[in-house]
């Protein structure tokens, strides 16, 4: 198992923390630019980074956007062909499948699952499957489970993020159209 983070300071911890597990490597590297080979992991697990990189004030959410996409991208590249990408985050399904659309990726799964005692709420759980005929397919696989609950009560309230970089005041320069809201199944113009 390979584990990265952008802090030395928190690798060293990390091994010290699990020096009785061999199985355990880690590195200090940033998600963004990943120094692994391409297609060499059948898993990576993206718990809560994006979530970091995203709880930045409004002004900032377009660099913060690039920094997510990056991200992602360099997850998918070093997933081999039918790997799973995981992803667990505190942000509302609209915020996270805003970033999906952007890549062009459609969720195989999304279940919410208690938050770790130290937060309240869910966490929502996303897993993409890189498609066995190359990165850039579009198709999906999906098979959506979601276990039920409530986001009003939960997540963020920030609702300004939108995968074209904009603060949702409608002063976007792209054409926008109505979108189906997962949370509740309502049509919402944007």
């Amino acid at each position: 198992l390979v584990n990265i983070d952008i802090s030395p300071t928190c690798i060293e911890k990390m091994r010290a923390r699990t020096h009785d597990m061999p199985e355990m490597e880690w590195k200090a590297m940033d998600a963004t630019a990943l120094e692994l080979p391409d297609a060499s992991f059948d898993v990576v697990v993206d718990k809560a980074t994006s979530d970091v990189f995203l709880a930045v004030r409004k002004p900032e959410l377009p660099a913060a956007r690039e920094k997510v996409l990056a991200m992602f991208r360099e997850a998918f590249r070093v997933l081999q062909p039918g790997g799973s990408f995981i992803i667990i985050t505190r942000y509302r399904p609209r915020k996270e499948r805003a970033l999906f659309d952007a890549l062009g990726w459609e969720v195989a799964s999304h279940t919410r699952v208690p938050a770790p005692r130290v937060y309240s709420g869910v966490c929502h759980v996303y897993t993409i499957i890189k498609p066995a005929d190359g990165p850039d397919a579009k198709r999906a696989r999906v098979e959506l489970e979601d276990s039920g609950g409530s986001d009003d009560d939960t997540e963020s309230d920030d609702e300004s993020f939108r995968a074209d970089g904009s603060d949702g005041s409608g002063s976007s320069s792209s054409e926008e159209s109505g979108e189906e809201d997962d949370d509740d199944g309502e049509e919402h113009s944007q």
